[in-house]
């Protein structure tokens, strides 16, 4: 599937995919992501290409966010590129968010985003790429303390300024400070990701 609005000039937030509430064995995966604010793009809206809150799944049967690519994510509003809030149990793997721009913004930038405590929680074998211009904020990955992800093997690339890989309560500005402090991502890399052309969706790296 395909989620884009290129042409409309009276946008709102973007919700492309909106899940909340108990749905077990949700799964949101190989979509694309991208233009929300086409028509209009100095928009202050928000954007969520991927929103699911309080679906909380079992081991047995956990939800699956995979192979989904979120790129030329334009407007100037706050971005979360991944949102889980109060979900248990869900696998988030192989996706690609890339969160660039050159219009200035003061607007935060979150690839992925979890506000609310939670188990089982696996994030693996991501691609997180921050390069939004202006002091906004950007995250890799946002988590308050004591929400129990697994978060290993992922690729992350920031750049420009208040950058930080992750929060867990307390910016953690570079992957070393992260992994010092949270024990996760000690597989994970930061680099540049060289996709091959972001604004025509090429993200091969």
């Amino acid at each position: 599937n395909e989620f884009s609005r290129p042409t409309r000039t009276n946008p709102t937030t973007f919700y492309a995919v909106y899940a909340v509430g108990l749905n077990p064995g949700l799964k949101v995966v190989r979509n694309r992501f991208h233009n929300p604010f086409g028509g209009i793009p100095a928009s202050t809206s928000g954007a969520y290409p991927i929103y699911v809150s309080g679906n909380d799944a079992d081991a047995a049967n956990p939800t699956l966010i995979a192979n989904n690519a979120i790129y030329n994510i334009n407007g100037t509003g706050t971005v979360y590129g991944i949102y889980l809030s109060s979900t248990d149990y869900a696998n988030v793997y192989h996706n690609t968010v890339d969160i660039s721009g050159t219009t200035t913004t003061t607007s935060a930038s979150y690839a992925f985003y979890h506000p609310s405590t939670a188990l089982g929680v696996n994030l693996r074998n991501n691609l997180f790429t921050l390069r939004r211009a202006g002091t906004g904020l950007k995250y890799g990955i946002y988590l308050v303390a004591g929400t129990d992800v697994t978060s290993n093997n992922n690729g992350f690339f920031l750049e420009g300024s208040n950058i930080h890989v992750g929060y867990n309560g307390t910016n953690r500005t570079t992957l070393a400070n992260w992994q010092s402090a949270t024990g996760k991502d000690a597989n994970s890399v930061f680099a540049t990701p060289l996709y091959t052309n972001v604004a025509t969706g090429d993200l091969t790296p």
